[in-house]
């Protein structure tokens, strides 16, 4: 139990680690859209959350997404921070996992995020206008937190030390010696 538990953690440390090189690229975002609202200030902004969406789908979510299926993809099979940690996504026969189902495992790990962020571009577009939130605003915040925290909590409960995504894509982490 206790080498489980280890794993589990390690498995936490390894995301947190590779999540530092996502915030990095955000801020970078955050000061390319700061430079370029103070250069073409004159340019209409963005005033629909669905435009916002889909700006921030292309720049941010859908890089990230293949930040951790292209690392998990490569000869090492695993991003940096699974690496420093000495885990590799793998297969459930433990064999390279074919490129779907990289594409599969972290579409729906990055699920959560996108409603979140969905609801988050709603959300100030209603505060601009006046109005009040939706109910479904909050029904998608919190399904994005409880599919999260059902994310993690599933490492915790599962007896194959897997979360729901990689039994749904067929993988799952494995720990390199």
């Amino acid at each position: 139990m206790k080498s489980t538990t280890f794993s589990q953690f390690r498995r936490i440390l390894a995301f947190l680690i590779d999540y530092i090189f996502i915030a990095l690229y955000g801020v970078l975002l955050f000061l390319i859209n700061v430079r370029f609202n103070e250069i073409y200030s004159h340019f209409e902004k963005i005033s629909h959350p669905i435009q916002a969406q889909l700006i921030g789908f292309l720049t941010l979510t859908l890089p990230v997404v293949f930040y951790f299926i292209l690392f998990e993809n490569s000869a090492k099979q695993s991003t940096p921070g699974k690496r420093f940690l000495n885990l590799k996504v793998v297969s459930t026969d433990f064999g390279k996992a074919p490129f779907y189902c990289l594409a599969i495992r972290n579409a729906i790990k990055f699920l959560p995020w996108e409603i979140a962020h969905t609801c988050i571009h709603w959300g100030f577009y209603y505060m601009n206008m006046g109005k009040e939130l939706p109910a479904w605003y909050y029904l998608g915040n919190g399904l994005s937190m409880a599919m999260a925290a059902l994310f993690v909590i599933w490492i915790f409960t599962n007896s194959k030390n897997r979360t729901f995504y990689e039994k749904w894509s067929g993988t799952r982490v494995s720990y390199v010696k």
